[in-house]
């Protein structure tokens, strides 16, 4: 109704006014035209990308086991790769290998890339290449990279419970270390290993 009066308007001043009378009608249209392009943009986006949106928000719930699980996955294919001469993977590329988000997978990197477990390969897209020698890398080495950060622990009060707690946090971590023996070698060398069929079995 609006744009009806002051067409009517614009009309009976044209005299005075002429065609410029039209350009904040014209102006008014191109802005809503916009918005209706922009808005099917949006939507179209949403429509498009929606599993790796959902895949991103999944990754907001990995917990610190299962972050665990995905760096020393990232690792052996990382390894893999590297020794059987192939180029090294990108992040997009060890994403898509493991079928997990790429923002996750660059998480994960940047804290084996800040404890030296990997390097960067410089190119096109940044690659990862391993840190150290195959044999030299265990599995405690990523865990512990893992838990590792800037930060350190809180002061606490003293107590009791004091000693036994920290006694049995040094037994844990004894045990682990002395399990996480296994290199990266020989983690590649038992996944290339083929299982043997259980008797009976063809």
């Amino acid at each position: 109704k609006f744009s009806v009066i002051y067409v009517s308007r614009v009309v009976t001043y044209s005299k005075i006014y002429g065609a410029l009378g039209m350009v904040p009608v014209f102006l008014v249209g191109l802005y809503f035209s916009w918005l209706i392009v922009l808005f099917g943009a949006q939507v179209a986006y949403a429509l498009q990308n929606w599993r790796a949106y959902a895949q991103e928000k999944q990754a907001e719930l990995v917990t610190q086991r299962g972050r665990e699980l995905i760096a020393l996955r990232v690792m052996t294919e990382v390894a893999q790769r590297f020794q059987q001469g192939s180029k090294p993977p990108t992040g997009s590329e060890i994403a898509g290998a493991l079928g997990l988000p790429s923002r996750l997978i660059g998480q994960v990197l940047q804290l084996l890339l800040s404890n030296r477990l990997l390097v960067e390969v410089a190119g096109l897209e940044v690659a990862y290449a391993p840190g150290r020698p195959l044999e030299q890398v265990t599995s405690r080495d990523v865990l512990e990279a893992l838990r590792s950060g800037p930060g350190g622990e809180l002061p606490m009060q003293e107590g009791p419970a004091q000693g036994p707690v920290r006694e049995e946090l040094a037994r844990i971590r004894q045990a682990e270390q002395r399990a996480g023996a296994t290199t990266l070698r020989e983690l590649i060398d038992r996944s290339q290993t083929p299982v043997q069929a259980e008797p009976g079995e063809r």
